[in-house]
């Protein structure tokens, strides 16, 4: 009966042995679970900022290419400028070039008037200077 007891006493300390570590499985299990259950939230935090980050990304590209056209748009119209500054520069020495060509104009314009005003001083003269024959004073302006 000795070995009996001793049996049923060894028999409770590991039935007491296997509810204790079964409660520290359970205490593990429930740990492993809240480690999972984080895990699983940091998992979609990571989706979620990974999601972010390329909306982002998308942003950035579409921000990228309009930058790109607007390039090519300032490039296109900054040759244009350029080419209407040539054109200026052209317009502008033909300017100078008028200028110069009616500046020679008005020159050739006052020896004319100049020339005019001698010959009215010239006809006017011959009508003093004439008798009163009309005739001698238009034949000697004609010349």
């Amino acid at each position: 009966m000795s070995n009996t007891v001793e049996m049923s006493s060894k028999n409770d300390e590991m039935s007491n042995e296997i509810v204790a570590l079964s409660n520290g499985n359970c205490d593990l299990w429930n740990r492993i679970n809240d480690l999972s259950s984080k895990n699983d939230e940091m998992s979609n935090e990571i989706v979620a900022l990974s999601n972010g980050n390329c909306d982002s990304w998308n942003r950035i590209n579409d921000l990228s290419s309009k930058n790109d056209e607007l390039s090519s748009k300032v490039n296109d119209l900054s040759s244009k400028v350029n080419d209407l500054s040539s054109k200026v520069n052209d317009l502008s020495s033909k300017v100078n070039d008028l200028s110069n060509d009616n500046s020679v104009l008005c020159d050739k314009n006052a020896a004319l008037m100049r020339k005019i005003s001698s010959l009215d001083e010239s006809v006017n003269s011959l009508k003093r200077s004439s008798n009163s024959d009309g005739e001698r004073v238009s034949k000697k302006i004609r010349i």
